[in-house]
């Protein structure tokens, strides 16, 4: 799991509230952003799939809506972002803000990954822990569309 961790967190690298408008403005950013945080997907996965049963007993029936929330509904988002830089068109980006909103989302995820690879939590989280530990300190709806179900079962 440290693996995950550490990669979902250099795909953020040198991001920060303050400067969040200057560092999605720049290709070079949101291309690092993807890759690391796909990366870190896919060590999640192996990860996930390593650890025995008996080890993921307790874990919620959707086990992957956290990775769906990052995968299909943040990197989504930040993949039509980058095209759009792609293809130059220049003007002001139609879901500039929803795009501001999901990376400050995966900023406050990478530093929750973050807080568990400093403090040497890697054993494999799962929805449960996402839920408790981060899902409310993130601000975009898009959350509202991978967890439905889960809030529903779990409040």
């Amino acid at each position: 799991m440290s693996n995950a961790e550490a990669t979902f967190s250099n795909g953020l690298v040198g991001l920060t509230q303050q400067n969040l408008e200057d560092y999605i403005g720049n290709l070079e950013n949101i291309n690092n952003m993807i890759e690391y945080i796909q990366m870190a997907e896919t060590y999640y996965n192996v990860a996930t799939h390593c650890v025995s049963q008996f080890q993921l007993a307790d874990t919620s029936a959707g086990f992957s809506q956290s990775e769906w929330l990052i995968s299909n509904g943040y990197l989504k988002d930040i993949r039509d972002y980058r095209q759009y830089l792609i293809s130059g068109q220049g003007g002001n980006y139609e879901h500039i803000d929803q795009i501001t909103t999901d990376v400050a989302d995966l900023l406050t995820i990478g530093k929750w990954l973050e807080k568990r690879y400093n403090s040497g939590d890697f054993s494999v989280y799962d929805d449960d822990d996402f839920y408790k530990e981060v899902y409310d300190n993130l601000k975009s709806e898009i959350k509202y569309e991978f967890f439905n179900n889960f809030t529903i079962h779990h409040e």
